[in-house]
């Protein structure tokens, strides 16, 4: 199995197996905007959220962009979703779906949010 599906020199692949399955998961160093963009499906996302501020990006990726990455979701059932929520909050129709889970060594003690969001 190779990793070269996002061939950016930025980005990191991991390769695991699960259940006996292989897997590869990617750790994407670049502005996400444009992983927007990229022919690739998900199935997992996680984020920990940066300030909107100074240093921060300021991309809203758990409400405003949230839809557009769900929909690259790579089954019907839709995608896992382990975030904090920040900048800029939750949707609303995400978090119903989603139970708050408290982690002792969190980012800067927040509390996060799981669950499975089907594909819009």
């Amino acid at each position: 199995m190779e990793c070269n599906e996002l061939d950016a020199s930025e980005n990191e692949c991991l390769e695991f197996e699960f259940d006996s399955v292989s897997r590869r998961a990617w750790i994407v160093h670049e502005d996400n905007m444009t992983f927007l963009n990229k022919d690739i499906l998900i199935a997992f996302y996680f984020h920990r959220g940066d300030s909107p501020g100074e240093g921060g990006s300021g991309q809203s990726w758990d409400s405003n962009l949230l839809p557009q990455l769900l929909a690259k979701s790579v089954s019907d059932i839709g995608c896992h979703v382990l975030t904090d929520g920040e900048p800029g909050g939750l949707l609303d129709e995400v978090a119903t779906q989603c139970q708050k889970v408290t982690l002792a060594n969190s980012h800067r003690g927040r509390d996060y949010f799981y669950g499975v969001i089907p594909k819009p």
